[in-house]
C-alpha cells in the first residue's frame, strides 16, 4: 500500500483510537493504481502542507533536508571528521572481515575434528571386532 499516508494527530475525530478502523478523511486519496508513485506522493504532500513550489524546489528542499539529517547521523556516532572517519570505517570493515574469516575457521576445525573423530571411533570398532590387539586367537 504504498501511497497512502497513515492518519496524523489531526486527522482523528475526538475519542478514536487507533486500534479501531481509520477511513481517511475524504480529501486525502485512499491508495491505486493512480496515486501511489512519487509523483502523487509529491503533490500530495504539496497540498498537505499547502505548498506552492515547483518540482525542483521540492527536489531541492528534500536533498537538503537529507544531507543535515546524514550529517547529524554522522555526528551523533562520531564520525564527522572526514579523513579519520574513513580510515575508521576502513578499519571496522578490515575487522568484520577478519571476524568472519576466524568464524568460519573455527566452523570448518570443529568440523575437521568431529569428522576425525568418527573416523577414529569407526577404526577403534573395526579393531576391536577384528581382534588385532590382543585377545584370543
Amino acid at each position: 500500500m504504498t501511497g497512502w499516508i497513515p492518519p496524523g494527530p489531526g486527522d482523528l475525530p475526538i475519542g478514536h483510537d487507533l486500534a479501531g478502523t481509520y477511513e481517511p478523511p475524504p480529501n486525502r486519496p485512499r491508495p491505486n493504481a493512480t496515486n501511489t508513485g512519487p509523483p502523487a506522493r509529491r503533490a500530495l504532500l504539496c497540498r498537505e502542507m499547502d505548498m506552492d513550489k515547483s518540482d525542483s524546489e521540492i527536489d531541492a528542499l528534500i536533498e537538503r533536508a537529507a544531507e543535515a539529517g546524514a550529517t547529524a547521523v554522522l555526528v551523533k556516532i562520531g564520525l564527522n571528521n572526514g579523513d579519520k572517519a574513513a580510515r575508521d570505517i576502513r578499519e571496522l570493515r578490515d575487522l568484520l572481515a577478519a571476524w568472519r574469516a576466524a568464524k568460519r575457521t573455527a566452523w570448518q576445525t570443529a568440523v575437521r575434528m568431529m569428522t576425525i573423530g568418527f573416523i577414529l571411533a569407526l577404526l577403534a570398532g573395526l579393531a576391536i571386532k577384528l581382534k588385532l590387539f590382543g585377545g584370543e586367537p
